[in-house]
């Protein structure tokens, strides 16, 4: 992390709301040493997996650590860095071997230089932490985070050693197979802890929070590769080179880890690739005793020089070195090895059920297991100073209350107040609804009378809902036209939409696309082609439930619809949020989403979502492709430039005060955002009129943090469990150098939810931390597809979305499952995945709701 004392102030802590006591998952240090802590490189000769460097590192500990260490018991940073709370007494520089652990008794048996060979280790002073820093600034002596990022990556890593070196770990987390549960396609899902040290005003805190990952499953790799594809008989596996099953089996089995039992070793080895042929029918070169060379099957050799009978010698061989092929039915797969591939949709909602804990269960799982498993008076933390009170921290929190909301704004006015976060739109009409005069019906699936019949009643029904809250709607009725999902799309949607127009006389607003099914494919080429050829939107609807239809199920297309066509569903009432009607304010929310791992060509995406007047109901917006891997916004510039030009179209002036949520920046970013995307948006102001600078108040969310809150008395609960919709906590566990509050604006439904965490980065407004946090919690009222409120506030919630509805902009022909390769996008070419551009006449609507 990396702050500078440019950033804004804590101007005060916030006192409006019923106040609240809440449970944090957080751990107080009752203390740690505030001497000295001495750091080393550590360096292993060649090149070594990462996954070995723990291993090794262990090795040193267990064989040499009584000559090196001598009870100082320091702590490794899993590759690079060791730290110590007392000097080695080490020869600085000086190589010396290491054998793991598996390899240590055969080097001791082995005669005089046989046996395995060792691992070259250098240890090495690098320099010296001042543990007082860390001290100094929880106390507020200095602001400077710069200064305390190696005194907390000490303590993180003193509370990580000890479980790392008894469970699989990664990164801040660790993980046991106790309760382990089974996912679909050979994988399984692991519980553990994250545990994180973190600085508060007066006071260090351990956050612990409940951890999941998921695994392969050991076991036979013939059974798993069974799973892998979804066949039953091993002999089902005799594949074609160029059928689809082998081409999903390869891709399935790449990379996995795996043992083998015709030997005794416990070697892992990661599949390579995977033969087409039989173990019967791949041949190799195999040296005979006489230095004759003879050409073999690997089910011969296996049978001739093992003594081993296959017992399915026509099934593929797998390859884990060039030209080094195992037989299926000898090796295993690896026990607590990571699955690091992307989940397909049905494991991820396997994995979404096993996560889904409610508050009560997870805090007593924090309660039992981190003493447990951290073990709170390990020799790691004695040797640092640490001890910790072994009671959950309690803090002071404020439930805020909800904003009045308005509807039928040209009628006589309706006003709703939400309770527990969620509101009923039953009688109500929307403020300001929309006409559809003309559309078009895509149906992807076979013509035939009942689903005629079927539609018709449905589009009625649905009709009928959106008349009901004030949508003015056509008469007449266009005919469905029919074509196969794996046709060509574009010109499916071409003929829906001439067909809409000759029905209705005008060109349609929207095309409705029934789709037989939840894929995902299908669902983003409609998209690629409504957003980028079309330039008109459209709203999908699976076919069962739409003609199962119902009152919540039209009322909610009937939301989407209404803001696809530039109406408004609902606005917080006027004057209730002073600061956004006191002055002409453009409300922003800005988020960059990236790749995911492993995918290939594709570039990052940055979008920017705006409000364009006072009613905070009416919104622009900007998408820009970048290198992957860009968190900045790269061409913020020309963005808000272009931002601040509709505003001033639409509102005849500039805003005079600038409020910006911008999602998706780190901890250690902030410097860098605060630098770069503020100074392009001054530069864009200064480009828009000559001495145009607005106030600016640059505000950061953050969701992906293991903070979580439980009331402490069951009357200030949900049904849930959780805390109350407008929780918010700004004391006890936040930073002592930045203003920065956690809120949770939501009703939480199942399982524990998650607070988004905002830091105020600069504030030229002057906020008071009532105002910012009470307009922040009434933004997430303002959603426009749902009567509920949301977790993030609605303009980065927006951004989010329409930078995901980007991802789907690469041709049909490269909508391909991104985790089929293990390239890195940023060394493939992305010219290939060149993602296409929204239409110019889209950015001013909701298109993408």
């Amino acid at each position: 992390m990396t702050t500078q004392p440019h950033f804004a102030p804590r101007p005060s802590l916030g006192t409006t709301g019923t106040k609240v006591n809440v449970e944090a998952n957080f751990y107080e240090l009752a203390g740690f040493t505030t001497g000295k802590i001495y750091q080393y490189d550590f360096q292993v000769d060649g090149k070594i997996p990462p996954a070995l460097y723990r291993d090794i590192f262990h090795a040193v500990d267990k064989y040499h650590g009584p000559t090196l260490f001598k009870g100082a018991h320091p702590v490794f940073d899993g590759r690079a860095q060791v730290y110590s709370a007392s000097r080695l007494a080490i020869n600085d520089g000086a190589p010396f071997d290491v054998y793991l652990k598996e390899d240590h008794a055969h080097h001791q048996a082995a005669p005089s230089g046989g046996g395995p060979k060792p691992f070259q280790v250098t240890l090495k002073f690098a320099t010296t932490v001042n543990m007082q820093e860390l001290r100094d600034f929880i106390d507020g002596k200095h602001k400077d985070l710069d200064r305390i990022t190696s005194c907390l990556n000490a303590l993180d890593l003193a509370f990580h050693q000890h479980p790392a070196s008894q469970h699989v770990s990664a990164k801040n987390s660790f993980y046991t197979p106790d309760g382990v549960r089974p996912l679909s396609g050979g994988i399984e899902v692991w519980s553990g802890l994250f545990q994180s040290v973190r600085p508060a005003p007066g006071r260090l805190l351990l956050n612990v929070d409940v951890s999941s990952c998921a695994f392969y499953s050991p076991g036979s790799l013939l059974d798993r590769a069974l799973q892998y594809i979804g066949l039953r008989r091993p002999e089902d596996l005799q594949l074609g080179p160029r059928s689809p099953q082998y081409r999903a089996l390869r891709k399935a089995l790449k990379g996995v880890p795996i043992t083998v039992t015709h030997r005794e070793d416990n070697r892992r080895y990661k599949i390579r690739d995977v033969q087409s042929e039989g173990a019967n029918r791949s041949m190799f070169q195999m040296t005979k005793d006489d230095g004759t060379e003879e050409k073999v099957s690997v089910a011969d050799y296996f049978q001739r020089t093992l003594n081993i009978t296959l017992r399915y010698p026509y099934l593929p061989c797998v390859e884990i070195k060039r030209g080094v092929l195992l037989p299926l039915e000898v090796c295993t797969v690896a026990s607590g090895v990571r699955y690091a591939r992307k989940l397909t949709p049905v494991q991820t909602a396997e994995m979404i059920k096993f996560t889904c804990i409610r508050p009560h269960d997870r805090f007593n799982r924090i309660r039992s297991n981190a003493p447990q498993l951290i073990n709170f008076n390990n020799p790691y933390l004695k040797a640092f100073g640490i001890r910790v009170n072994p009671r959950i921290l309690v803090t002071p929190a404020r439930t805020l209350a909800p904003p009045s909301l308005v509807y039928d704004q040209r009628g006589q006015g309706q006003q709703v107040s939400p309770r527990d976060g969620a509101w009923n739109m039953k009688g109500l009409r929307f403020n300001t609804p929309s006409a559809l005069r003309s559309y078009g019906i895509l149906v992807l699936d076979r013509h035939h009378p009942r689903m005629v019949a079927a539609l018709s009643s449905a589009i009625n029904e649905l009709f009928r809902a959106c008349g009901q809250v004030g949508m003015q709607l056509t008469d007449k009725r266009a005919q469905p036209v029919f074509a196969s999902p794996h046709s060509n799309l574009q010109q499916g949607l071409r003929n829906a939409w001439n067909e809409g127009h000759k029905a209705c006389g005008a060109a349609p607003q929207v095309v409705f696309v029934i789709l037989p099914s939840a894929d995902a494919q299908v669902y983003g080429e409609i998209k690629r082609i409504s957003d980028t050829v079309m330039g008109a939107p459209t709203q999908c609807l699976q076919s069962g439930k739409f003609q199962k239809g119902g009152i919540q199920y039209m009322a909610n297309v009937a939301l989407k619809l209404n803001v696809k066509l530039r109406g408004v569903n609902c606005q917080l009432r006027p004057g209730q949020v002073p600061f956004l009607t006191s002055n002409p304010t453009m409300v922003v929310g800005a988020d960059v989403t990236h790749p995911e791992p492993g995918s290939v060509g594709q570039n990052s995406i940055a979008a920017i979502v705006a409000t364009l007047d006072a009613s905070y109901a009416r919104f622009t917006s900007r998408v820009d492709h970048q290198t992957p891997g860009t968190e900045m916004i790269a061409n913020m510039e020309a963005m808000f430039f272009s931002l601040l030009r509709t505003f001033e179209t639409s509102s005849k002036r500039l805003p005079s005060c600038i409020l910006f949520y911008r999602d998706g920046v780190s901890d250690s970013q902030f410097s860098t955002v605060l630098d770069f995307e503020v100074a392009a948006i001054r530069r864009a102001c200064a480009k828009a009129k000559v001495g145009y600078a607005p106030r600016i108040t640059f505000v950061t969310c953050q969701k992906r943090h293991h903070v979580r809150f439980r009331p402490v008395n069951r009357q200030d609960e949900e049904r849930s469990g959780n805390c109350r919709a407008g929780t918010v906590v700004d004391t006890h566990i936040t930073n002592p150098a930045l203003f920065d509050f956690y809120l949770q604006a939501h009703s939480g439904l199942q399982g524990t939810s998650r607070p988004v965490h905002y830091t105020v980065l600069l504030d030229e407004n002057r906020l008071t931390a009532d105002v910012l946090q009470d307009m922040t919690n009434c933004l997430c009222y303002a959603f426009p597809r749902c009567t509920r409120t949301v977790s993030l506030c609605t303009p980065a919630y927006m951004a989010d979305v329409l930078a995901a509805r980007a991802r789907y902009h690469k041709p049909a022909s490269l909508f391909i499952d991104d985790t089929s390769s293990q390239a890195s996008g940023a060394s493939a070419p992305t010219s290939a995945y060149a993602l296409a551009s929204f239409k110019p006449s889209l950015y001013d609507t909701l298109f993408y709701m």
